[in-house]
């Protein structure tokens, strides 16, 4: 198992729990590659979608399990991928980076 991956894997179950607290069928998945712009495929550590009301809701959870302050440059990063493939969805875009 690569380094952050037992991470990546607890943040999963977390989110999963929390999820499924108000939307029993939604599934919280690891490690999911998304098709952006382009073709261009950008790898997920936590991912999942719903839709109420019609309305598909798309979070996407980046883990970095860091000794040290995560940088800019890795932020940016993430905020392109996103961008990406949410592009035409994004009406407000919300970066959460988890740190161990």
């Amino acid at each position: 198992m690569k380094p952050g991956t037992e991470y990546e894997l607890y943040v999963t179950q977390v989110y999963q729990m929390l999820v499924a607290m108000d939307l029993p069928e939604c599934k919280v998945q690891h490690n999911v590659i998304l098709k952006g712009r382009g073709g261009i495929e950008h790898q997920i550590d936590v991912y999942w979608e719903f839709t109420v009301a019609g309305v598909l809701h798309r979070t996407a959870v980046e883990c970095k399990d860091y000794n040290r302050n995560v940088s800019k440059e890795r932020i940016a990063a993430l905020m392109v991928a996103i961008s990406s493939f949410f592009n035409e969805y994004i009406k407000k875009m919300t970066i959460w980076v988890h740190v161990a």
